[in-house]
């Protein structure tokens, strides 16, 4: 009862006038504080209830789209393939396909998956070899194929096929080992090769990238200059941050908290019973509704 009157007779006393208005003023200013942090929220979900639309019609055109091969005006493969935008917590639903390259790359910035196969095809034409033959009818056949498309796409095959060479007697049949000193018009030559080893030295830059157009449409491209080249598979997606989880971190804010607060505003002096107006520093119990807390 006496902190009643002693407030009231505080509000009565005219010397007061500019204190009261100064706490008057502080209170208008948290209501316009909170009139702007509720329009704030409601343009942000009107925001995020568009975005949301676009990502889910994105993401329907991407289930449907195909892959396409093509070539640029260089001669340069590529290929192209709508991606997915979706949210970190879709993962591990009808995107989890992806959740394992997710956790892979979750660290690096920007949060981007992109998964692409591709088939090789390639004919070789007029490929040089060399033969070489001992007298004893022992010998090979050497190929070497060296290609260079660029400093990263590059292809060499090299290796051999071994033989024996062998006369066959052309009246009965008869096998008998080689010799280049035997007349040919008895025999005719027959040659038996061996397994041939081979070693392909391989070099094929994939170039990989996802970009959103001014629909705000994710497209995953690849691309490569190594001939031959025709991707079977992409897949790919932005991951989004979750307006879900952010909104449920916000959740976990307190009202109340303990520790240091300084600013201006009233005092009370118990002692005299009166109040006082002016900075402080303090420790003390601090509350803050949720509707004053604005941010992630």
């Amino acid at each position: 009862m006496i902190i009643l009157t002693t407030i009231w007779n505080f509000i009565k006393d005219p010397a007061n006038r500019s204190k009261i208005y100064f706490v008057g003023i502080a209170i208008l200013i948290a209501l316009l504080l909170h009139q702007c942090n509720v329009s704030g929220g409601l343009k942000q979900d009107i925001a995020t209830e568009k975005a949301t639309t676009e990502r889910i019609q994105n993401n329907a055109l991407a289930d449907k789209d195909t892959i396409k091969n093509l070539k640029d005006k260089n001669g340069k493969i590529f290929a192209e393939k709508q991606g997915y935008m979706i949210t970190a917590t879709e993962l591990k639903g009808k995107y989890s396909s992806l959740y394992s390259d997710f956790l892979k790359e979750k660290g690096k910035p920007p949060k981007t998956i992109i998964d692409v196969q591709y088939v090789t095809k390639e004919k070789y034409d007029s490929v040089a070899t060399v033969s070489t033959m001992d007298t004893t009818g022992h010998g090979n056949i050497t190929v070497d194929l060296d290609s260079k498309f660029d400093t990263m796409n590059y292809r060499k095959i090299y290796g051999s096929i071994p033989y024996k060479a062998y006369l066959i007697n052309k009246v009965d049949g008869s096998i008998v080992e080689f010799d280049n000193m035997v007349c040919l018009k008895q025999y005719r030559p027959y040659v038996n090769s061996g397994k041939g080893m081979f070693i392909l030295d391989q070099g094929m830059n994939l170039d990989l990238g996802l970009a959103i157009d001014k629909n705000e449409k994710v497209y995953i491209k690849a691309q490569t200059n190594y001939p031959g080249v025709t991707f079977t598979n992409i897949h790919g997606a932005y991951i989004m941050d979750d307006p879900a989880s952010s909104k449920i971190t916000r959740q976990f804010r307190k009202t109340w908290s303990i520790g240091l607060s300084a600013g201006y505003g009233v005092v009370m002096d118990f002692k005299h019973d009166a109040f006082a107006t002016g900075p402080y520093l303090g420790v003390g119990v601090n509350y803050a509704p949720k509707w004053l807390q604005w941010g992630k």
